[in-house]
């Protein structure tokens, strides 16, 4: 959050007169840098359906530079390692954000990414600065800002030092931030929120906008879902009630219309703090969220997925178009990604005759009779304080050998089928050269501090969910290859098969923009592939 005095502003001016500023020359003239980040929005999706983009998305593959070859280079694939990779430039074993949730160990508790027991939500458990808080040192008079469906993903992007970061309460349906960044609302947020944009969607029936006459199939789109009512188009919003309750808002928030508000909410955000009519350059970060939340009911192959990504479409040329009116093509610079990718359902590769496994009774009983089997083989039902996190204190407490509980913990757990190899702390913690590849993933989101002992990468094609839906957050192609575009004044349409990383977003824009990085970062500048 900004705190700056006018004295300190004024200050380290005198200072720059008196002794000279290290900054680099800025590459680009626009004024608004925007980060967007589609959630669980994968590479393929961006080749399968580009022929039906008609919107913002065709703009960016048809103007900007695409990056054909981006991976994310840690195993733990969430949403936030991904948005905090994204902005801060390093992986998460150094941001500290190595999962949406981890144990803590001395309070016993389990700790969210973004929670915070004074604010409730803020960036403290971020351990590195990251692009807008580079942004912020580089001029006070820089405005900071994210928004999201997510609070962890506008809390991230937003970093330690912004305006505000904002999100959709989806208990209410309005806007709300922290604490950290405001302890009153401008009277313009305040304003939207009295305006109730959800009502339009109050009494309405969620239905695809693609035409009838469309053939999906031929873009890999099925319903493997037969329910006519709860699993087939037209969705219903929310409960059979007269007012909305909290389950029209919590149905919003799983639908493509989260996005919908989250785009009218920043167009009156850019208008409101006037982004990118300042003296300085602003920094804008957007976070749209439904690709994730329809995605995880309805897996990437479905209907409402299309929709909800064809609705992207049009969002994106929404705000763009927006933009071009208000400030300029020239006058604001783009970067696009996403946090991960997804796994196809398994009911989905099956059609296709290949070889896929969702987790069944036996897998889920598995790692159980591990546990029994350990606690009955060194004498403590206590051993773990959570799931995979070592009881320290228990284990001295009994003399019990570190060196072969890691061991027998490990064999065990690659008994159960589904497993395809257990990593533990001791072998992450290793430093001696190797040329694995995964096992390089893992240390890259490991930290010691807030990582559980050990790590249980699942077999590939193998979904760790029962009954219904799909997931991420494993190390393999389909979770860590996403889309990396760049699109503005300077920015030289092209398609490039350079191996790159989310992580190298953060320098390659400091870089465009004439901002000091941190020395130790992971990313690299990929700016002299731009222009």
């Amino acid at each position: 959050m900004k705190r700056t005095s006018l004295l300190f502003v004024l200050l380290g001016m005198s200072i720059c007169v008196s002794f000279g500023c290290s900054k680099q020359a800025p590459i680009s003239t626009a004024r608004l840098l925007l980060v967007i980040a589609a959630d669980q929005f994968p590479y393929e999706y961006g080749e399968r359906y580009r022929p039906l983009f008609r919107g913002g998305l065709k703009r960016l593959y048809d103007e900007g530079a695409v990056f054909q070859n981006a991976h994310y280079q840690h195993a733990i694939t969430e949403t936030c390692p991904g948005h905090a990779s994204i902005v801060t430039g390093v992986h998460p074993s150094r941001s500290g954000i190595v999962a949406n949730s981890w144990f803590d160990r001395k309070a016993k508790e389990e700790v969210y990414c973004v929670g915070d027991s004074f604010y409730e939500r803020s960036p403290k458990n971020l351990l590195v600065s990251s692009l807008p808080d580079w942004v912020d040192k580089a001029s006070s008079w820089n405005k900071i800002f994210s928004v999201s469906g997510k609070d962890r993903a506008s809390i991230v992007l937003g970093g330690k030092r912004a305006d505000a970061a904002y999100w959709f309460d989806n208990e209410t349906g309005e806007f709300r931030t922290s604490w950290y960044y405001q302890i009153f609302s401008p009277n313009w947020v305040s304003r939207f929120n009295d305006q109730a944009h959800w009502k339009k969607y109050f009494g309405q029936l969620w239905t695809p906008m693609s035409e009838d006459s469309l053939d999906v199939s031929q873009y890999g789109v099925v319903n493997l879902y037969p329910d006519p009512f709860a699993k087939k188009f037209p969705h219903s919003v929310g409960k059979a009630t007269v007012l909305p309750t909290e389950d029209f808002f919590s149905d919003i928030y799983s639908s493509p219309f989260v996005d919908e508000l989250v785009n009218d909410f920043t167009i009156e955000l850019i208008r409101s703090e006037r982004l990118g009519k300042n003296s300085a350059f602003d920094y804008l970060a957007i976070g749209y969220s439904a690709l994730d939340t329809v995605g995880h009911g309805y897996g990437p192959n479905s209907p409402e997925v299309l929709d909800t990504l064809l609705r992207l479409d049009m969002n994106l040329e929404k705000l763009f178009s927006f933009l071009d009116v208000y400030l300029g093509k020239e006058r604001y610079l783009v970067a696009f990604t996403s946090d991960h990718g997804v796994q196809a359902l398994p009911e989905y590769e099956a059609l296709l005759g290949r070889k896929a496994h969702r987790m069944n009774a036996s897998d889920v009983s598995c790692p159980q009779k591990v546990g029994m089997v350990l606690a009955e083989e060194f004498g403590s039902a206590d051993l773990f304080l959570a799931d995979l996190y070592l009881n320290r204190s228990e284990i001295k407490r009994k003399h019990i050998d570190e060196n072969l509980l890691d061991q027998r913990v490990v064999e065990e757990l690659q008994k159960c089928e589904i497993v395809e190899k257990v990593w533990s702390k001791r072998e992450l913690l290793e430093t001696s050269a190797s040329s694995d590849t995964m096992l390089a993933m893992f240390k890259r989101g490991f930290l010691s501090s807030r990582s559980p002992d050990f790590f249980v990468q699942l077999k590939k094609h193998s979904l760790g969910m029962t009954r219904e839906g799909t997931g991420h957050g494993t190390p393999y192609d389909y979770d860590t290859h996403v889309p990396i575009i760049f699109l503005g004044p300077g920015i030289t349409p092209q398609a490039n098969n350079t191996p790159v990383s989310p992580v190298d977003i953060a320098p390659t824009l400091a870089s465009l923009f004439g901002v000091k990085v941190p020395r130790a970062i992971d990313g690299e500048d990929l700016s002299p592939l731009l222009q």
